[in-house]
């Protein structure tokens, strides 16, 4: 398997975490939604290269180098990679496409709420 392979796998997992993270701590509604929509596209774009259809092997991603005894380990089948790919481009056409929906119906009712 493909070293940089690896790491695109458990990437998956960093990037949303990451955007969420910093849109929290930005207090930019605008610079917040970007920034979900740049890691929405960034994990949508490593499903879409780390699918193959033809793997039978599983991948596995030991977290922090341990082995899975005693630390974590993340597991990728291809039947799993359909999943994420199929969450992540959800995801991504819900932050595309619903943006004034999430503005009227989600952002102005806590904005009510907070006065």
């Amino acid at each position: 398997m493909n070293f940089i392979f690896q790491h695109f796998v458990i990437l998956q997992i960093i990037i949303p975490f990451t955007g969420a993270i910093c849109a929290i701590l930005c207090c930019n509604r605008r610079l917040a939604y970007y920034l979900s929509l740049l890691s929405a596209l960034a994990v949508f774009s490593l499903s879409i290269i780390t699918y193959s259809p033809d793997q039978v092997e599983i991948v596995k991603y030991n977290l922090g180098g341990w082995d899975s005894e005693i630390g974590v380990e993340y597991q990728i089948t291809n039947f799993k990679q359909v999943i994420i790919f199929c969450f992540n481009f959800s995801l991504l056409f819900f932050l595309l496409f619903t943006r004034h929906l999430i503005q009227k119906l989600l952002l102005n009712s806590l904005k009510e709420n907070h006065h």
